[in-house]
């Protein structure tokens, strides 16, 4: 559950967000595919390298915000 605090025009109430205090908040999609498919091809490299898969352990997992994007700067001259 993600609260929704700002640019929330739009987004609906969540009868779940109310356990933390919040009036708004929606059930992420991206970030869990993106987690499924790091899982998935875990499991495929161990399947890969003959280790038996039912016995992987995730020891440490680490997300990082992403780097802010530079705009372009063209000057204006004047001719």
């Amino acid at each position: 559950m993600c609260a929704i605090r700002r640019y929330n025009d739009g987004a609906g109430r969540c009868a779940q967000a109310k356990q933390w205090g919040w009036t708004g908040g929606r059930w992420p999609k991206r970030s869990p595919e993106f987690l499924l498919h790091v899982l998935k091809n875990a499991e495929s490299n161990a399947e890969r390298k003959g280790s038996d898969v039912d016995y992987l352990v995730i020891e440490h997992i680490q997300v990082n915000k992403a780097a802010k994007m530079r705009a372009e700067r063209t000057e204006l001259t004047a001719g």
